[in-house]
């Protein structure tokens, strides 16, 4: 599905601005929030004036908006139908997740200082994430995944179990065995059988393990510019490919573009793909003359929607795929350095994997015993 871009403050007509006071005489009457429809609003202390982003993976959004912030507060109401994870984009890259459903009326409450703090309201699932996250933040992965299974456990019915599981077992590496993570899915299953999330996380599994390092990257073809030409992943054989997901409406830092430009232009045996998220061909056009990263890149504006993203399973950004000289996964993940470090690790392997086969005698041939001289007799 197409996704655009729309302002939330946006009034096109007379019936929108009719519209948009009668929502707002309905709030200050005390009537709530109109059927068929979500409320978000927050406070943020030391921010006076910032845009936040605000979307969804899952297409219950059919735009990314725009939150506007004015003197630490914001206000925003849009038509909603049924549930949803959302996602507030902040400035700086980090996210915060929401658990809407129509007919909420969500509290953002934070500091602009430490926005790892900040305290959601409206909900239950709400309520049980922000209390998870706040007792959590700054512990080990081994920590968080404890403390995720005892979650889904005790909340099986609850859709923050599902994006836990989704969040501290398939993105975060080192990756479990296959089976750990699929028992806990299949709690999810039995208390949530209806649930087209839950159901599709089966997949996503599928697709991770399916990642894992010596696996065969899919076959595929992007258009990338500024070449022109259609590209598979056979034209990259005896090179390493980096395939890398971004997208300019998440603000991705000109610093990872300059750390892969730097990194390619000394390393003469990698090669990347950029796989711009974009969504709309401004933003896309943008954010290309603005960043120092002078690589091949391709945009086909379906974002999350789009075939190869689905094939991998790709549901965060930025993220990295890492295939060696043979088009078999080295190394996936968030972290660009991390994923580029198993690059020199394969090398170094291959290298030392080259100075045994030297040493090792040929096939077939046993190797030649070296024969002691014999003393010489004494005169």
């Amino acid at each position: 599905m197409m996704i655009t871009y729309r302002q939330s403050c946006t009034v096109v007509g007379h019936k929108s601005l009719l519209f948009t006071i009668l929502l707002q005489i309905l709030l200050l009457t005390g009537c709530g929030v109109p059927s068929g429809h979500l409320r978000i609003r927050g406070n943020y202390a030391h921010l006076e004036q910032v845009d936040f982003l605000l979307y969804s993976t899952d297409g219950a959004l059919s735009t990314i908006d725009t939150l506007h912030i004015v003197r630490g507060e914001f206000d925003y109401m849009t038509e909603f139908k049924g549930t949803s994870t959302l996602n507030i984009l902040y400035p700086n890259g980090q996210n915060l997740m929401l658990w809407a459903r129509s007919g909420d009326d969500i509290h953002i409450d934070g500091d602009a200082q430490d926005l790892l703090r900040v305290k959601v309201e409206g909900n239950e699932e709400n309520r049980l994430y922000t209390e998870f996250r706040l007792a959590l933040r700054d512990t080990s992965t081994t920590v968080l995944r404890r403390a995720t299974a005892a979650f889904i456990r005790q909340h099986p019915e609850s859709r923050v179990s599902t994006y836990l599981l989704r969040q501290h077992f398939l993105y975060r590496m080192p990756l479990v065995p296959k089976d750990s993570i699929q028992r806990l899915h299949r709690i999810l299953l039995k208390a949530q059988p209806r649930d087209a999330n839950v159901t599709r996380l089966g997949g996503s599994i599928s697709q991770r393990y399916a990642m894992q390092k010596g696996n065969a990257v899919p076959d595929f073809e992007v258009f990338t510019t500024p070449d022109s030409l259609h590209h598979h992943l056979s034209d990259y054989r005896g090179k390493y490919l980096l395939l890398y997901f971004w997208a300019g409406w998440m603000g991705t830092p000109s610093l990872v573009h300059k750390q892969l430009a730097d990194t390619l232009e000394k390393d003469t045996m990698l090669r990347a793909i950029s796989y711009s998220m974009d969504v709309d061909s401004l933003t896309y056009a943008v954010t290309r003359q603005g960043r120092s990263l002078d690589v091949q890149t391709h945009c086909d504006f379906l974002s999350f929607q789009g075939e190869l993203p689905k094939q991998l399973g790709i549901t965060q950004l930025p993220y990295v795929v890492l295939a060696d000289t043979t088009g078999h996964i080295l190394s996936a993940g968030k972290d660009l350095s991390e994923v580029l470090n198993a690059k020199g690790v394969n090398e170094a392997e291959l290298k030392k994997k080259a100075k045994a086969a030297k040493k090792a005698p040929e096939k077939g041939k046993k190797p030649q015993k070296t024969r002691k001289p014999r003393p010489k007799p004494a005169p």
